[in-house]
């Protein structure tokens, strides 16, 4: 494949999944240890809650974001490589179960070796959220690998690692981008991706899956130089009013009006979600200080280990930091300390993950791209010069 075929890297948007990232690690670092900061987890939580500071931690806000990113890079992807279907959607499928995978051995391993410590944060930060992890009974290690491989994308839950809910989401809509750019006529693709970001949210009821169509009708509109600047700090400043807002803001506010739930304001993954990751994906893709703050050399890190923070933050929670937050609950100071013990050490798993994990299966789906491109008989003279 020639450098004119290969899909542009967009090193901002990246940087923007690399600080989605690291949002949903402060999410659940206060899931566990400081819920009453969070609306999900108490019916009084702290004022900063219902402000645009809530933006710094609201991690139904950055799935949000990650599957409208995810929609603009697969479409971007799907569109410059000329690959059969068939081996995109393989190719998808490992690219996340492999990394899956690893993350729920590395989940049934901490738990394994921590089977008190779920219960003991139970004693103390009784809430719903703890309910989705295994409390001391968590099956054998094959059922794990069962469970990664196939449960996770068929239920979208896993009690290992309760992160991986997002997973057949995931799945289901970027393999939908990656049968629609293989299977529509190019004339066809943007009238088709508004039918089905439509039908998502009004047939199939799941703003969540239509996040993929609009990433992709935001790349479209890009690629075609049909995007202009003139509205990215608008957009910027929609993205994080509207972003910022947390389950249950619209009740709050006394703002219900009868509405659906996919409507009210606030409510994770459901439509102002959705509005407010694509205003914000726009504005880094238009505002040049906005594509220089995420393109820095610690904005690019956060986006390559991503996808492996993402992965192992959680069992390090209610596994090996339990301990430390029974001995530092209520004293403001250790938890600041802990606070920033259990980031550097997410990040430092995150880091190793990508590199054993991540990298690793980037490199077998590049290989095997590389050999369904290499034509037949090319493969044929370069064994018959190899012998």
């Amino acid at each position: 494949m020639t450098a004119s075929t290969r899909p542009e890297r967009f090193e901002s948007l990246d940087g923007l999944r690399g600080v989605a990232a690291l949002t949903v690690v402060l999410f659940h670092f206060f899931s566990a240890y400081v819920p009453s900061l969070l609306p999900e987890q108490t019916d009084h939580p702290w004022w900063g809650t219902d402000t645009p500071l809530a933006v710094f931690y609201n991690g139904g806000f950055a799935v949000s974001v990650f599957f409208v990113l995810s929609g603009f890079v697969i479409a971007n992807s799907a569109a410059a490589r000329r690959l059969p279907v068939w081996f995109n959607l393989c190719a998808r499928y490992v690219r996340l179960a492999l990394p899956v995978l690893a993350g729920t051995l590395f989940g049934w391993a901490l738990l394994a070796l921590s089977p008190h410590t779920v219960a003991a944060l139970k004693s103390v930060e009784n809430h719903e959220w703890l309910n989705w992890v295994y409390d001391g009974s968590e099956p054998t290690v094959f059922w794990a690998a069962k469970d990664a491989l196939i449960g996770v994308f068929v239920h979208g839950s896993s009690k290992f690692n309760n992160v991986l809910w997002t997973m057949k989401i995931e799945l289901l809509g970027s393999l939908a981008i990656y049968l629609l750019y293989g299977l529509v006529a190019t004339q066809y693709r943007v009238p088709t991706l508004m039918i089905a970001a439509l039908a998502s949210v009004i047939a199939l009821r799941k703003p969540e899956l239509a996040a993929f169509a609009i990433g992709a009708l935001i790349r479209e509109a890009y690629v075609l130089n049909r995007l202009s600047g003139r509205w990215a700090w608008p957009a910027l400043t929609f993205g994080i009013v509207f972003g910022a807002m947390m389950e249950g803001f619209g009740a709050r506010f006394g703002l219900t009006i009868s509405l659906p739930r996919m409507l009210a304001l606030g409510e994770p993954h459901q439509l102002w979600h959705v509005a407010a990751a694509a205003a914000l994906v726009y504005a880094v893709l238009m505002s040049s200080k906005l594509k220089h703050m995420l393109s820095t050399q610690s904005a690019r890190f956060l986006g390559e280990i991503s996808f492996g923070l993402y992965l192992v933050h959680v069992p390090l929670l209610y596994t090996l930091f339990v301990p430390v937050y029974l001995t530092a609950r209520g004293d403001t100071l250790a938890m600041a300390i802990l606070f920033a013990a259990f980031v550097a050490t997410s990040l430092v798993a995150g880091w190793l993950f990508t590199r054993l994990v991540d990298r690793p299966t980037i490199l077998i789906i590049r290989r095997a791209r590389s050999a369904i491109q290499t034509p037949p008989s090319t493969r044929s003279r370069a064994s018959l010069r190899a012998s």
